[in-house]
């Protein structure tokens, strides 16, 4: 197993140098008083993306419910059908519905989309110069959860967990709450509160702040416990939520960041809960490349 582990971040560039420990906690404690005290520094969370768990949270989830709720966006559908008829998705024949979209891509994987798409919001600052200040970064962040959302979902399907649909939006959330600790540094640092911190203190800041941020949003935002549970690490531990943590230390080693001791440990952990024998691990970090791939061919995120 730490074989294919080593394989793996062989493939990843060198991490960063890690950060000093006092100026991280002091950065990130300053941070969550930020996010906690600041008016509008918590976004509103997406009411599209939040309809569409709602249905997914259902027993039986019916075709009809889904198109008609990814009808009232047009943004969102019209990137549907660009995906269904992607080469990607293998598209050979046109796919000119929303409804045959469902039924050539499946309702996970179309609701996986459409929340992904909805959710781009929570990435995204109305000030220019504050996106401006980290502008690449927020790029990444987003393409992050969205490779994540799709690789856990697949994961868990190959694992047969009950509701796969369940990891791919918990793996859209799990990083939730670095945009939110960058959303308030972006604003401390064009407001000119704070001294630029090197790329390695903010990458180690967001990865410490992150579950206090998404605590902070989740209380607002009202999602189901089981989403809590993944995106601010809050209750007991699940297989879905081995899986996304899984998935996300996996994919957030592809960028070698000062954070990647923490996710090689994290990576050890979840493999060893989840029980995964070497060929699978080679095989899922194989489709974290792929997926990768994928969302930035179908979903831009720069």
């Amino acid at each position: 197993m730490d074989d294919v582990l080593a394989d793996y971040l062989f493939t990843c560039p060198p991490p960063l140098p890690v950060p000093d420990p006092d100026e991280v906690r002091a950065l990130a404690s300053r941070i969550v008083r930020h996010a906690s005290t600041s008016p509008g520094s918590l976004p509103v969370f997406p009411g599209l993306a939040t309809k569409i768990i709602d249905v997914l949270e259902r027993p039986e989830v019916e075709i009809n419910q889904l198109v008609r709720l990814i009808h009232q966006d047009v943004a969102v559908s019209t990137k549907i059908l660009e995906v269904a008829n992607s080469a990607v998705y293998g598209g050979s024949t046109s796919i000119q519905t929303l409804r045959g979209a469902v039924v050539h891509l499946g309702m996970r994987e179309v609701a996986g989309i459409a929340v992904a798409m909805a959710g781009r919001a929570l990435f995204e600052l109305e000030s220019r110069a504050q996106f401006e200040a980290y502008a690449p970064l927020w790029s990444r962040l987003y393409h992050d959860a969205l490779t994540t959302a799709f690789t856990a979902g697949w994961l868990a399907q190959r694992l047969r967990l009950p509701e796969s649909d369940r990891a791919l939006v918990g793996g859209m959330l799990h990083g939730i709450g670095k945009p939110i600790a960058l959303r308030s540094l972006s604003t401390l640092l064009v407001a000119g509160k704070v001294a630029r911190p090197s790329d390695g203190v903010v990458e180690y800041m967001l990865e410490v702040a992150r579950a206090e941020c998404a605590a902070l949003a989740v209380k607002r935002w009202h999602l189901p416990a089981h989403l809590v549970s993944i995106a601010a690490d809050q209750g007991g531990d699940t297989r879905e939520r081995s899986a996304v943590g899984l998935v996300a230390a996996l994919v957030g080693l592809r960028w070698g960041s000062a954070v990647a001791p923490i996710f090689v440990a994290e990576a050890r952990r979840e493999i060893a809960k989840l029980a995964l024998d070497a060929p699978l691990l080679r095989v899922l970090t194989q489709q974290v490349g792929e997926y990768a791939e994928r969302v930035e061919a179908i979903l831009p995120s720069r």
